[in-house]
């Protein structure tokens, strides 16, 4: 039998990891806590540990960046298990998956499973029709993460497509942290696009839904149909691939997006507001453009959509994360600590330039 690790992260708000840990506790061989909370949050993290006798449970104490992707290599090298499961403290597994997790890895070829994940669940026993596919379920060393916000994994070897519908992982909306949200918001404006970073864009948000099983969503008849559309608009319209996108192709991109999702989801009362939600956006996407840092930032976007957060500020590095837990622990802190990093190693490198 293969062994699992169960890797979570969480921040201030231990009762509810606390609450994953024990669902997942017979599951797992070993569950790995990522854990960016207050000094106070985390005494009682390691007491509950020690009083309930966790001992599958390892703790690992990171200064918050704002958001977990960045640190997902470093996390992922801390887990001692070939297979690992990647889960937040806001998901759960169907009962049915938790009880086959540990015969399917065993049985299976593939490097990782792309799993059915419903979203915005409001009740476990009325599971919604949209759901979107999520590589969380691979082997440690056949994934990579780039530490961007919302990104599949790069995945050397098979990819298999959990197509057994009572296996499947639910986003419940009950337990969804909006100072999370409010933390991807402050990073947003790195998410500036040229119109070739739009176009890989595009098609990993398709492959969310589509999810080919062992290919590439660029090598499906649907991918190719995309692919070509947006190379022909941008050739009418004169667009290069290094120029950043129009406000109306950002606001159409973004629009396109919030519709696709309300449609699957049936939700016809929130059609409404996406229009307004999107002018808004649009705003701030004119405030970036006009900014004094306008240039800089989108010059930094392209880096970070190219090369990835994490090898960047080379977060995979256990001297890179020792030396900010040593230097801001308990001081600057979360997505306002994340772009003061990012902006202070640009500069170091356009200095040597």
């Amino acid at each position: 039998m293969q062994k699992l690790s169960v890797l979570i992260f969480s921040k201030d708000d231990p009762h509810k990891a606390l609450k994953l840990i024990r669902d997942m506790y017979s599951v797992a061989d070993e569950i790995v806590l990522v854990d960016s909370s207050n000094k106070g949050n985390r005494a009682f993290l390691q007491r509950t540990k020690r009083r309930d006798r966790l001992n599958k449970l390892k703790i690992l104490f990171v200064v918050p960046l704002g958001y977990p992707d960045p640190l997902r290599m470093y996390a992922i090298k801390k887990c001692r298990n070939s297979w690992i499961l990647l889960i937040d403290t806001d998901e759960r597994l169907s009962l049915q998956f938790m009880k086959g997790i540990r015969e399917l890895i065993t049985e299976t070829k593939a490097s990782a499973f792309a799993i059915r994940r419903y979203e915005e669940v409001h009740d476990e026993k009325k599971i919604p029709r949209f759901f979107t596919w999520q590589i969380r379920l691979f082997r440690k060393n056949k994934v990579y993460f780039t530490g961007m916000p919302h990104e599949q994994p790069a995945i050397k070897g098979p990819l298999e497509k959990l197509t057994e519908k009572s296996y499947y992982m639910m986003h419940l909306s009950l337990l969804m942290s909006r100072t999370t949200t409010l933390e991807y918001k402050k990073i947003e404006q790195f998410e500036r696009l040229t119109y070739e970073l739009f176009n890989i864009k595009v098609l990993d948000y398709f492959s969310k839904v589509a999810m080919p099983k062992g290919r590439s969503i660029s090598e499906l008849p649907s991918g190719k149909f995309i692919s070509g559309f947006l190379n022909a608009y941008q050739r009418l319209t004169l667009k290069k691939k290094e120029q950043e996108l129009s406000n109306f192709d950002y606001f159409v991109y973004h629009t396109l997006l919030e519709l696709a999702y309300h449609i699957q989801e049936r939700n016809i009362k929130g059609m409404p507001h996406i229009i307004p939600a999107q002018l808004k956006y649009l705003e701030k996407v004119r405030q970036w453009k006009k900014s004094s840092e306008g240039k800089e930032v989108l010059e930094i976007s392209k880096i970070l959509n190219t090369t990835g957060l994490t090898k960047f500020l080379s977060l995979d590095s256990e001297k890179t994360i020792t030396a900010l837990n040593h230097k801001y622990d308990g001081k600057k802190a979360g997505a306002e600590l994340l772009i003061d990093l990012i902006v202070e190693k640009y500069h170091r490198i356009k200095g040597k330039r």
